[in-house]
């Protein structure tokens, strides 16, 4: 507000929130949303040692201006390509635009380990469905550090691109560690919920996976590709995967570790026919039911699937 970053109302406050983050950069000071809805019709930029955050996840939001459209994907937020960054964003709502065709997504993340997101929520709400390539966020470049409570709102109605993604780790070395990721409502035809690809490194302790409610789409909720030292840990959901196919799909990787997975399905969903875990390059994997018994509360099945040896590697945290 120092700045002119008014919520509530109707105008644009990108400028004013850029001036109040390169000021924090200057000064040392962290940025603070209060309570309110803030419009931006351009992407904001976070500086590598950027603290911005907000009342919480229901109170402090960020939405995008109506006119504002792009040609190619861009990130509400972006964060600068730093190994050394501290960069922290918490206890906010990101609010994508409904509409895909507009190619604005979220957040686009390159700071490393060093960084922190925690509690913010990103939220989609209901749109016409299109067929752009588009990711919800990106962590790429030097992007890792601690994720905490990461949570997608989807609205079914959004993307039918294969390529289209709700999270995209592509290509990072730097560890990331993600304690609870949960993404709802979440259909993506022909391709990945969430991906990661060519990535090293990454813990992920606890995911709930939930596809189309109405099982008009079912798909791979997370696909490991080209990664090396990957850990999963704990998940469960509301998901069915593509017959022939799984929930979790590995390719082309070594050093990972999925364990503790149980899940809750439809009753009746045809789940002996689909794997919980598939590894494409052996073409085996993990039965979610056992043949001919399809799946309920009480028919469920914990797993354990390795491939090599995982070394989770620790992010101590700032002194």
């Amino acid at each position: 507000v120092a700045f002119g970053a008014i919520p509530d109302d109707k105008d644009d406050d990108a400028d004013a929130i850029q001036r109040a983050i390169d000021e924090g950069s200057r000064s040392g000071k962290a940025v603070f949303l209060p309570k309110g809805r803030y419009l931006i019709g351009r992407t904001i930029q976070l500086r590598e040692d950027t603290k911005l955050f907000g009342v919480s996840r229901n109170l402090s939001i960020i939405d995008c201006v109506p006119q504002w459209r792009a040609e190619t994907n861009t990130p509400m937020f972006d964060t600068e390509d730093s190994v050394a960054a501290d960069t922290l964003l918490a206890f906010l709502r990101i609010e994508m635009p409904s509409d895909v065709a507009r190619r604005i997504y979220p957040l686009r993340w390159r700071a490393g380990r060093h960084s922190m997101v925690r509690e913010v929520w990103f939220r989609k709400d209901w749109g016409p469905t299109g067929r752009v390539d588009l990711q919800r966020v990106l962590v790429t470049g030097s992007g890792g550090g601690r994720w905490y409570n990461l949570f997608h709102r989807a609205g079914q109605n959004s993307s039918s691109h294969p390529e289209h993604r709700y999270l995209l780790v592509q290509g990072p070395r730097d560890p990331l560690n993600i304690y609870t990721y949960c993404v709802e409502y979440a259909i993506t035809e022909g391709g990945y919920q969430a991906e990661f690809n060519d990535a090293s490194n990454i813990c992920l302790f606890g995911f709930k996976c939930e596809t189309d409610l109405t099982k008009k789409a079912i798909v791979t909720t997370l696909g490991i590709n080209d990664c090396r030292n990957v850990l999963i840990t704990g998940n469960t959901g509301l998901a069915s995967a593509p017959l022939g196919r799984g929930i979790i799909e590995v390719k082309g990787s070594d050093d990972v570790t999925a364990a503790n997975l149980a899940r809750f399905s439809y009753k009746g969903d045809n789940s002996s026919k689909w794997y919980y875990v598939l590894d494409r390059d052996w073409k085996r994997g993990i039965l979610e039911s056992e043949p001919r018994q399809e799946s309920d509360k009480t028919n469920n099945v914990v797993s354990l699937y390795k491939r090599g040896h995982c070394v989770p590697i620790p992010i101590p945290p700032e002194e």
